[in-house]
């Protein structure tokens, strides 16, 4: 059976369910992962080959055109997935931190429903100019 970023996305929100930090954790690195599930697919012309080049993809002057989307909105997606993972990689690999709490949990969850609406809308937009 197949899941979905949606599905990820929710399993991030049900991790807050714990009120613990593993969590809080959990919800940080899977809120990342959903909008990554989202945006990487809807590049055409995306890199193959890592989570950095996807968030380095869609920094480049280039994109824009390549993908058709407007470069303030593939701008936006950038900072966003970037900061994600930046959360991500402490919540997965900085056992000792100390910055793992509910407030960074549910940022990374607002961020992520944030990024994955803004390529909803650029793909319906993408879509909708075809006509």
């Amino acid at each position: 059976m197949a899941i979905t970023y949606l599905d990820i996305l929710d399993f991030s929100k049900n991790c807050m369910k714990t009120e613990s930090e593993v969590g809080c954790r959990n919800a940080i690195s899977r809120s990342y992962y959903a909008a990554y599930h989202c945006i990487y697919p809807s590049m055409a012309y995306g890199p193959q080959d890592s989570h950095q080049g996807l968030i380095d993809y869609l920094a480049r002057s280039d994109t824009s055109a390549r993908e058709q989307y407007d470069k303030k909105d593939l701008l936006a997606l950038h900072y966003a997935l970037k900061n994600m993972k930046g959360m991500r990689v402490v919540a997965d690999y900085s056992l000792n931190s100390d910055g793992m709490t509910m407030i960074n949990a549910k940022a990374n969850i607002a961020t992520s429903e944030k990024a994955i609406n803004k390529m909803l809308e650029m793909k319906s937009l993408k879509k909708s100019s075809k006509c």
